[in-house]
């Protein structure tokens, strides 16, 4: 139930919250380039764009009445271009088009819902965003201005209060972030499922991943790293290094899938995971070997 955010340079978690103390989040660069609107991949958040009603006509009906295929996630990459809150400003025009998403929070760690909101981003100018959103359930409307600091990959919204948070550290101190996330996997039967599952998702801006497969950890040495192709998709190294015994009910770790991580200040580590299980034989507490090359 918490998210932890990594430096491998520093040798320790800079941040830490819980998964639930945001909704949606903000581009917080520079640039007018980035301004993308990301979900809460910790809840298995979803969107959906409304095409059909206004905002005023929208209500808790309405959203109930959504088929699941009618939803959309975020890509679990990260990838820009494929996110559930998109198509709301029009860059050519530079200007806000008509838009309205109803929002689903998700679950919490107990698998809670935690409810349907309305939302209309009303306008982005002096690198500032602004939005208006409902609780569907109570018809409480907020509207919460979110300003660009240059300092964060993103800046947080809590629905539930209206609060901006930053809960990242600096967009450049931090690596890995141990966290839950939603990715989309497959029943035996081949039918696609949105799937909430712990593991490590990465900084996709400041560091790259590349995966090695079968070697023994004490021998790799900084002379793979030509020979190695890295990527920067958010779950580079993701969830696949543990796997799951139905026969035993626990997990399994590949102590022999190594990650060399290119970090933010751009060292390289080779990084693998060792034990998903703490002292006490709690999961959920990953244990885990790296060393500069």
């Amino acid at each position: 139930n918490t998210q932890i955010y990594y430096s491998l340079s520093a040798n320790r978690a800079e941040k830490s919250n819980p998964m639930t103390a945001w909704d949606i989040a903000f581009a917080d660069s520079d640039s007018d380039e980035r301004i993308e609107i990301i979900l809460n991949y910790c809840q298995m958040a979803k969107a959906y764009k409304v095409t059909d009603k206004s905002y005023d006509e929208i209500n808790l009906a309405y959203a109930n009445a959504l088929k699941d295929a009618d939803w959309k996630y975020d890509n679990p990459k990260g990838d820009l271009d494929s996110l559930a809150i998109a198509g709301w400003y029009s860059k050519a025009d530079k200007k806000v088009v008509d838009n309205v998403f109803i929002l689903d929070r998700g679950m919490d760690e107990k698998a809670k819902q935690l409810g349907k909101y309305k939302l209309k981003i009303t306008d982005y100018a002096n690198k500032t965003y602004f939005l208006t959103y409902t609780n569907l359930k109570t018809n409480e409307t907020k509207s919460v201005q979110v300003k660009k600091s240059g300092k964060y990959n993103y800046q947080q919204l809590s629905l539930t209060d209206g609060a901006v948070l930053q809960l990242e550290p600096e967009k450049e101190s931090w690596d890995l972030l141990f966290t839950k996330y939603t990715t989309l996997l497959y029943t035996d039967a081949g039918e696609p499922m949105w799937y909430g599952v712990t593991s490590v998702l990465i900084n996709p801006f400041y560091v790259e991943v590349a995966k090695i497969q079968d070697s023994a950890f004490a021998s790799i040495n900084k002379s793979i790293i030509d020979t190695l192709s890295f990527a920067n998709n958010r779950d580079a190294i993701g969830h696949e290094w543990k796997t799951y015994k139905f026969d035993t009910g626990s997990y399994i770790v590949d102590t022999k899938s190594v990650f060399i991580v290119k970090s933010a200040d751009g060292f390289y580590y080779k990084f693998h995971f060792i034990d998903f299980y703490n002292d006490a034989g709690i999961k959920g507490y990953p244990i885990f070997e790296f060393k500069m090359l």
